[in-house]
């Protein structure tokens, strides 16, 4: 679980350094998630990290095996509205 929250805040400094961000469009078909060579491909998502970008508080937020309701995992203090 660490080197998936140490790649999220990477992509953090990354995303105010350049001003890009991974935008997933709202589209509930596409589901940016982290994996690893072991885990790429598989169809169990009870240990992926899925991907999303809170525009308002500026940070990408990773929810455990869920894209929508998963528990969020990044960044640890995170409150939705």
């Amino acid at each position: 679980m660490e080197k998936y929250i140490q790649f999220l805040e990477k992509l953090n400094q990354l995303t105010r350094e350049t001003g890009i961000i991974v935008d997933t469009f709202g589209d509930e078909f596409y589901n940016p998630s982290l994996a690893t060579d072991k885990t790429l491909g598989r169809h169990n998502t009870e240990d992926r990290i899925f991907i999303s970008y809170d525009c308002i508080v500026e940070t990408y937020v990773g929810r455990l095996g869920n894209p929508y309701d998963g528990k969020v995992v990044f960044p640890e203090d995170y409150k939705q509205d």
